[in-house]
């Protein structure tokens, strides 16, 4: 076991075994008024409680004599209950310090169980302080964590009512902003809807009815995008999908096209590729992910064949390993590898799948979705 020794000047040591620390405190190093902590325990404790029952070794007790006795001035004038209130005030002093370092601790493998979150609530309240003023100080720390289990919840592309409930309970937990809670927010629709539309389950239809809209005609999706021709943008308009077709509609120009006539459709971050039976066309747009997989549900559901692709990958694909994902945020740092972005992170393959490249380590890396959308599927 490890133990962990703190000066009351701040200075701090490690030791292995008791005699390690006994020996530190008889040659001096460690002062008799020093605090320690080892796994186990939810608070640090005076360095001498490890030792209640040290009668087999004099020099032992001799130099805790000492150490007693230079703090025995102090006790006779202050009292116990004066020296319960400055051991207090210790906790209460140094509780930042220690608060941080065990939450960072604690959430280096994206979890924190039960018996954490008992312990962090505990430390703060044995120092005496309030949870809002700890948790205030370590907000980048927290939001951090809550961007590593959404970072998993975007590879997993899945998102059960369990997970979503724990998160939501971290971001009460932690005291969470707006700014973060938006991201939530978002990116746990987005996950849901690629995985109800992999199962063949239809949003709700929009409350839209376009002046071109025929009877019987529904609006699934209506987003802004962007029509490019040969690398040059041609114009700027709107993307509609409807139960029976794929409209574009701008100023300069636009096009319909009926599902039947849909060849593929591939979803490459901010990129969205219509392959028809009359050419390619090439849209950009905020997601292009979404309207690929809820085109190929309705093709589903319309009993049409038809390869869509929704991302650099193969149709089914193995997911990349918790562990990889957990070593690769260390590495990065919890923040974009381009931009130093620390929200709207995903696990990006450096070389895709579909061009030789693997799960492994040296192969993810962080990007922030705007980075991950301008990279597209190029190596």
């Amino acid at each position: 076991m490890t133990y962990t020794l703190e000066n009351p000047d701040g200075q701090r040591y490690s030791a292995t075994s008791l005699d390690e620390v006994a020996n530190a405190v008889r040659s001096g190093t460690i002062n008799s008024k020093a605090w320690a902590w080892h796994e186990g325990l939810t608070e640090w404790i005076p360095v001498m409680s490890l030792f209640p029952n040290h009668s087999g070794k004099p020099s032992f007790e001799n130099s805790v004599k000492n150490a007693v006795g230079n703090a025995s001035g102090l006790l006779a004038k202050a009292g116990l209950v004066m020296a319960g209130f400055a051991a207090k005030n210790y906790r209460k002093a140094t509780l930042k310090n220690r608060f941080s370092k065990a939450l960072a601790a604690m959430i280096a493998d994206g979890q924190l169980d039960h018996q954490e979150v008992a312990a962090l609530e505990q430390m703060v309240l044995e120092a005496g302080a309030d949870w809002e003023e700890v948790i205030k100080e370590c907000q980048p720390l927290a939001e951090q964590f809550i961007r590593h289990l959404l970072a998993d919840v975007c590879e997993d592309d899945h998102i059960d009512d369990f997970e979503e409930a724990k998160i939501l309970k971290y971001i009460k937990f932690f005291r969470m902003g707006d700014e973060i809670k938006s991201e939530v927010k978002y990116t746990i629709r987005r996950v849901r809807l690629l995985h109800d539309l992999g199962n063949n389950k239809l949003p709700p239809i929009m409350p839209i009815n376009p002046a071109w809209l025929q009877s019987g005609e529904a609006v699934y999706l209506c987003q802004d995008a962007r029509l490019y021709r040969d690398d040059t943008l041609v114009s700027e308009g709107k993307l509609w999908i409807t139960n029976i077709r794929v409209e574009y509609v701008s100023n300069k120009a636009g096009f319909s096209i009926s599902l039947g006539r849909i060849r593929e459709m591939n979803g490459f971050r901010t990129q969205l590729i219509i392959t028809s039976v009359k050419g390619e066309i090439e849209l950009e747009i905020v997601d292009g992910k979404v309207p690929a997989a809820l085109v190929l549900c309705l093709l589903r559901l319309n009993n049409r064949t038809v390869s869509a692709a929704t991302d650099d990958t193969t149709k089914v694909r193995k997911r990349i390993s918790k562990e990889v994902r957990n070593a690769v945020w260390i590495r990065d740092g919890g923040i974009c590898v381009e931009c130093g972005a620390n929200d709207y992170l995903e696990f990006d393959h450096v070389i895709p799948v579909s061009k030789g490249g693997s799960n492994t380590v040296e192969n993810v890396q962080l990007l922030c979705r705007r980075c991950n959308g301008k990279k597209s599927d190029k190596i």
